[in-house]
């Protein structure tokens, strides 16, 4: 290609080539200026991952504008004429220089030259993580030094954006091996953290002259990464201080919450340190310490081998898996790139057309994609939420569900734990629209994930027009419907098979839902899993021998099949594994030629809000990959109590109020739920499993209050918690006074009543209560009495926190989408928030104890429609 131009992009010379693109030096015709060209690798074009990757690369980079960051200028496609064909490629900054790679080749840096490096490599990677892009690649060679010492990070051809879906395989591990964090290294979820060990990988050598991490082989270097603490710096390099010694194994730490939890807190001890050489306050050199080994094996070779059978078993495991659950020839395609939420891929008959979900103009929207080229087609362009598209068997008509008649926006299902996020259930009607645009009409009220008979004839969907949540079938052409189960089960989102003799569902009670199969003509109903966890939206093969589904039953949502036999009474075949991913496989629809399937791919992340109550000002606390939940702010105002996954499962961190981790306060072997402050700052109220537990600050000792109960909160006085505790068929609020360690019942409504909170002076407590699904606020006196309903209405009101500064204000969450304040008094009723998007879930609010700020976490839906072959 050299001297040839391709789009307005002379050639002038090739700089490099790595597994992800050939880079060549070119001048912009245009602009008049030097510029960089990634192109793919000719013999990877055909493959739409490497493709993806790299096309993300520029996106994510593209997104920061950082001194210390090469800058993107354009992603193109342009035709190549050494080829005759199109070329998609990156144009960005040039930065004529040496990478810090080839400048250790001459040996460890001087500490003066290090810290100049490291501290704007620290300040990159602080912009890219407040954009909440990791990088996953960081190395000395995608570190540029250019000729004037300007230091550019480079490369994000690995990078993971929060909330955006990566085409990847579940215990995969991308980057460099030598740089890779020991989370990383095992294929586990990785974030920021992640970097700073890279990072701090990056450092050692610098220092060194050496990798910390080595071996003879890769599973060598994979045990050293997970088990192996590198030796000191100082004991390679007598003249690097201690403190940047103390820096870089502290960025080198094995668990993610002993490392530098933010870039720039790394990037300030750096600073430091730079200071106090310049002032002379510390001196160049550092004195010896012992060396510490963790898990140190008796063999490093028996050890090492010891790795190797590891990692050949686990690779045959995984060969054998794939060959149980995805053809050698499966081909993953993404079909949507949108930057929020496209979601409830159907099929049109004819397997042409894609008909999906998309909030891309703030509210749901249904359109139609043509899979051989051509623009989106917007079915139906209302500012209310319409979705759960279903294609008529004769490709003419979309049923799909529309919030046009209550209010503009669709809400979840609430009561069903994990399920919830996934069900779309509270003002919706089903309506028709042809399916290229047109009127729609309205078919039935109170109506959700409807779908069609074979023939064309009949709608079924879920409703709770009885008072319970159960399918019901209705006429496609109008008229009154008919229920077809009727249990006290969850009953949702059914499917029906291609000869119409039988319908497949969900069905269960938090936390076990499983899958059941009814003849379309009603009947005993038969169940054909045992998941005793999630299932979400199955759907059948066109040859109606298996039924296709998204499970969590290996902790990730993924897309299962399973035999489906008529005369099978309860399970009996294990389902077997279609999808492999990160992210939450749902919503799978089959084309008609049985080779394909289409799903969504979607990401559920919740962070931590604050709100001003004088101002109204909101900001965000936490911008994690991970997910952060039920925050409570400690009473001197300094620290926030979270429950977060950051560790892989449900746990009980603090943080301050910047959303820098400060210690994790419980470990993984228990679940953990909804933990308060005591009044005094001291202990800590939590659900433990479905016991009330109090734990003191600095101990890991807990205190059983109650062996059964949830929601636990403290009196203003610390002397008493109320709860709530299902007994005999009902959930009602206790107390308990720690005192004289006994309980007392105080509500008897038979109905679902929690969320327990206390007023100011102790006297009253307010409550939500569930009658007939509907959820409103409630006020019952502490030491028992008379309950009145503070709330009403069709709305969803949850979640009350009676204000710690004034008695006359309970703060909760309406229809899970805006915090609202009810006056005691009056029964006047004010939004505080204004949450409008579709893809939006607001959660568990708290006051701070002076009444000032509410916090609370906010959940955002985020994913894209996929296409898999030969699945």
């Amino acid at each position: 290609m050299i001297g040839q131009t391709i789009s307005h992009y002379r050639i002038i010379e090739k700089l490099g080539e790595g597994g992800m693109g050939v880079v060549y030096k070119a001048e912009d015709t245009k602009l008049k200026r030097t510029v960089a060209l990634k192109f793919l690798p000719h013999h990877l074009l055909a493959n739409e991952e490497d493709k993806t990757r790299f096309l993300y690369e520029a996106q994510a980079a593209s997104a920061l504008s950082h001194p210390n960051i090469m800058t993107v200028f354009a992603i193109e496609d342009a035709e190549d004429p050494s080829t005759a064909g199109r070329q998609t490629f990156i144009a960005m900054e040039y930065v004529e220089g040496e990478t810090l790679k080839d400048k250790l080749e001459k040996g460890p840096l001087r500490t003066k030259e290090l810290l100049n490096i490291v501290i704007p490599v620290a300040e990159g990677l602080n912009a890219a993580h407040s954009n909440e892009i990791i990088h996953r690649d960081i190395k000395s060679e995608n570190i540029m030094i250019s000729k004037d010492g300007l230091v550019k990070i480079m490369d994000f051809g690995l990078a993971k954006r929060k909330g955006v879906t990566r085409v990847t395989e579940e215990g995969s591990t991308l980057g460099t091996l030598a740089y890779m964090s020991p989370e990383q290294a095992e294929g586990l979820k990785v974030d920021r953290r992640s970097d700073l060990f890279s990072f701090g990988v990056v450092m050692y050598e610098m220092a060194t002259g050496q990798l910390p991490f080595k071996g003879e082989h890769d599973a060598a270097v994979l045990y050293a990464i997970v088990n192996d603490l590198p030796l000191p710096v100082t004991t390679l390099n007598p003249n690097i201080p201690q403190e940047l010694d103390r820096f870089i194994h502290k960025a080198l730490e094995k668990e993610p919450e002993d490392r530098y939890q933010h870039a720039d807190d790394l990037g300030a001890d750096l600073k430091k340190l730079k200071r106090d050489l310049e002032s002379g306050k510390t001196k160049p050199g550092a004195r010896e310490r012992k060396l510490t080994w963790r898990n140190r094996p008796q063999s490093y070779v028996g050890a090492a081998l010891l790795m190797i059978l590891i990692i050949v078993v686990g690779l045959f495991l995984t060969t054998e898996s794939r060959k149980e659950s995805v053809r050698a020839e499966a081909k993953l395609t993404k079909v949507t790139f949108g930057p929020g939420l496209e979601d409830e891929p159907t099929w049109s008959p004819d397997g042409k057309f894609v008909a999906y979900t998309t909030d891309e103009r703030g509210n749901l929207d249904i359109v139609v994609l043509p899979l051989g080229g051509g623009k989106p087609i917007w079915v139906i362009d209302s500012n209310a939420d319409d979705a759960q598209p279903s294609w008529s068997p004769d490709g003419g008509k979309l049923a799909f569900v529309s919030s046009r008649d209550h209010g503009g926006r669709l809400s979840i299902v609430l009561g069903q734990g994990s399920l919830t996020p996934y069900i779309n259930g509270k003002g919706g009607d089903i309506f028709l629209v042809p399916a290229l645009g047109g009127t729609p009409v309205k078919l039935v009220d109170n109506g959700y994930y409807p779908a069609w008979s074979p023939d064309g004839q009949d709608i079924t969907f879920q409703s709770n027009r009885g008072g319970q949540w159960d399918l019901w079938l209705t006429p496609s052409e109008g008229g009154e419907p008919t229920q077809l189960t009727d249990d006290e089960d969850f009953d949702y989102q059914p499917s029906w098979s291609p000869d119409g003799k039988w319908i497949v569902y969900g069905s269960g009670a938090f936390p076990s839902y499983d899958l059941h199969v009814i003849p379309s003509a009603g009947g005993q109903r038969i169940k054909i899993t045992d998941e005793n966890s999630l299932v979400v939206r199955p759907a059948w093969t066109p040859d109606g021998k298996h039924i296709l589904f998204s499970s969590a039953r290996t902790g990730i949502m993924n897309i299962w099949k399973v035999l489906f036999s008529p005369s099978a009474h309860e399970t009996s075949v294990s389902p077997m594994r279609v999808t492999i991913g990160e992210g939450d496989d749902i919503n799978v629809s089959a084309a008609a030629d049985g080779s394909r399937i289409t799903f969504a791919t979607l990401r559920n992340t919740a962070d931590i809000w604050e709100l001003t109550l004088s101002s109204g000002e909101l900001r965000q606390v936490t911008f994690e990959t991970s997910s952060e939940g039920y925050p409570h702010l400690s009473p001197d105002g300094q620290t926030l109590l979270v429950q977060s996954d950051r560790s892989g499962k449900v746990e009980l961190w603090t943080m301050d109020l910047n959303g820098r981790v400060l210690s994790k306060l419980t470990s993984a072997e228990s679940a953990v739920f909804s933990a308060q402050w005591s009044p005094d700052g001291k202990q800590i109220v939590y659900q433990k499993d479905q016991k009330i537990v109090t734990q003191k600050l600095g101990d890991v000792t807990v205190r059983e209050i109650a062996p059964e109960g949830n929601i636990p909160a403290w009196s203003p006085n610390g002397e008493k918690l109320a709860f709530s505790l299902v007994k005999d068929g009902n959930q009602d609020v206790w107390i308990y006074s720690l005192e004289h360690q006994e309980s007392k019942q105080i509500t008897f409504l038979e109905s679902r009543d929690w969320f327990p909170t206390w007023s100011p002076d102790g006297r009253y407590i307010t409550f939500q209560a569930e009658m007939k699904g509907t959820r409103d606020i409630w006020i019952v006196p502490s030491e028992g009495g008379t309950p009145n309903q503070i709330t009403s209405g069709e709305s969803e009101d949850s979640h009350p926190r009676w204000s710690p500064a004034n008695g006359d204000q309970i703060l909760f969450v309406r229809d899970h989408k805006n915090l609202c304040l009810v006056s005691v008094s009056t029964g006047k009723v004010k939004q505080i928030t204004n949450f409008v998007e579709a893809n939006l879930i607001l959660d568990y609010p708290s006051w701070s104890f002076d009444g000032k700020t509410i916090y609370f976490s906010l959940t955002r839906k985020v994913g894209d429609v996929y296409v898999l072959e030969n699945y």
